[in-house]
């Protein structure tokens, strides 16, 4: 007698009732024969169209689904129930069993992916991902929570919110721009910043990162695509109001007053708690790593999505798709908000107007289905042809909020200033 076949048997003699207490603890894929998830599937399905699940029925829906189930099992299964009023202490048993399965499985997984000569942190990730499954779906016996809890935990949030000690969203720092959000990016989030090349996605992302800074709010900007260098000469760039180019290609000798204003911007940027990596071709286990190793960190900037190592997936889209996914569990995992650079195809080009739209992301996995928010940049000047302003003139960006879980939708425009990557509110 096993637990699954015990609790198959108390459902289907007591009918509907055992349906309805089990349903929730349970799932097929916990019943390890085909023939068994085809009954457990038959029983829901019944209960759910409102019918009596009893054997005939269940046998007749479980032969409808092409799953051959025979009148001899049945009663075989309907034998091996000691006490049918027994059914929620089946069905945890048959929980524990599968955890117990999938736990052992993943940890002789890991071994393997170790002995192959995976990256420890790597496989670790993992392994931390599908402990956290378990966990969940096995807390206090079961993966829901009541309302009475729920809520003694939404008053609990809501005296820490309003003594100051936690925070509901971390705010970009743009008013306009934090007013549509609903006061920034909140805490667990996944926001993609979009942009077609050269637009200037992570010279805004870097303008955010460093307002958060300058609050004393520690930030991780994960630059997969330019070095730390071109990332700090950017910073210096943006602080002191000189030319980025200059900072970074310059070979002319800098007069005495050119290095007061880079000591200045330097010693400005040294007191802000932000962060940049070291190693160039980083996971997402690479970034939780990174992220474990900042103190009280804030947020998470990765620039770019295209530049992430892939590790699943047989194609380019599965493996984007399984970056995508964990993304949104980092971003969960660490209880911060996570802000991804996202490259857009070339759709909006062949668009009058050259103006993105969401669907451009479609070629990124399912970032457009994960994400929290997402922002897409448009220069307009760029796109209708005018010629290149004057260095210390600024150009139009535009940013579109087109996807918003926890608020509204809009737009907002900044002036931008090329020769130091200045994003400005108008």
């Amino acid at each position: 007698m096993t637990a699954a076949s015990s609790l198959l048997g108390a459902m289907l003699i007591t009918s509907n009732k055992a349906v309805e207490k089990v349903r929730g603890k349970v799932s097929a894929d916990d019943f390890p024969e085909q023939s068994d998830k085809a009954i457990y599937e038959a029983c829901l399905a019944i209960a759910d169209d409102g019918g009596i699940v009893d054997p005939v029925t269940v046998l007749r829906r479980g032969n409808e689904a092409g799953v051959v189930v025979s009148s001899g099992y049945m009663r075989e299964v309907m034998l091996s129930c000691a006490s049918s009023g027994n059914y929620e202490l089946y069905a945890s048993e048959l929980a524990h069993e599968t955890a117990v399965k999938r736990l052992e499985s993943a940890a002789m997984f890991a071994a393997t992916e170790l002995s192959a000569g995976m990256p420890a942190h790597e496989t670790a990730a993992r392994l931390k991902n599908e402990c956290i499954e378990l966990i969940e779906r096995t807390c206090d016996g079961s993966p829901v929570v009541a309302g009475p809890e729920a809520l003694r935990q939404f008053w609990e949030y809501r005296v820490e919110l309003e003594a100051g000690r936690r925070r509901a969203a971390l705010p970009t720092g743009y008013i306009e721009l934090d007013e549509i959000l609903g006061g920034g990016l909140v805490a667990e989030g996944l926001y993609v910043l979009a942009a077609r090349p050269g637009v200037g996605k992570t010279t805004v992302a870097l303008n955010i990162a460093d307002k958060w800074a300058s609050r004393n709010q520690a930030v991780l900007f994960v630059t997969l695509e330019q070095s730390v260098d071109q990332i700090t000469a950017k910073r210096i760039a943006m602080e002191s109001g000189m030319s980025s180019k200059f900072l970074l290609n310059s070979s002319e000798k800098s007069s005495g007053e050119t290095w007061k204003k880079i000591h200045a911007a330097s010693v400005e940027l040294s007191k802000r708690p932000l962060y940049v990596n070291r190693i160039k071709n980083a996971s997402v286990a690479d970034v939780e790593k990174l992220a474990a190793q900042v103190s009280g960190l804030a947020a998470v900037v990765i620039d770019y999505l295209g530049y992430i190592r892939h590790t699943e997936g047989k194609n380019l889209y599965e493996k984007t798709t399984a970056t995508s996914a964990a993304l949104k569990r980092l971003a969960r995992s660490l209880g911060l908000p996570v802000m991804c650079l996202v490259q857009l195809n070339r759709e909006s080009e062949k668009r009058g107007g050259k103006k993105p739209m969401m669907s451009d992301l479609r070629d990124s996995g399912a970032i457009e289905q994960d994400a929290d928010g997402i922002m897409l940049l448009h220069r307009p000047s760029t796109d209708l042809g005018d010629s290149r302003p004057p260095a210390h003139v600024p150009v139009s960006l535009e940013l579109e909020l087109c996807k918003n879980r926890h608020g509204a939708t809009g737009s907002t425009s900044f002036d931008f200033y090329l020769l130091n990557g200045r994003v400005v509110e108008r």
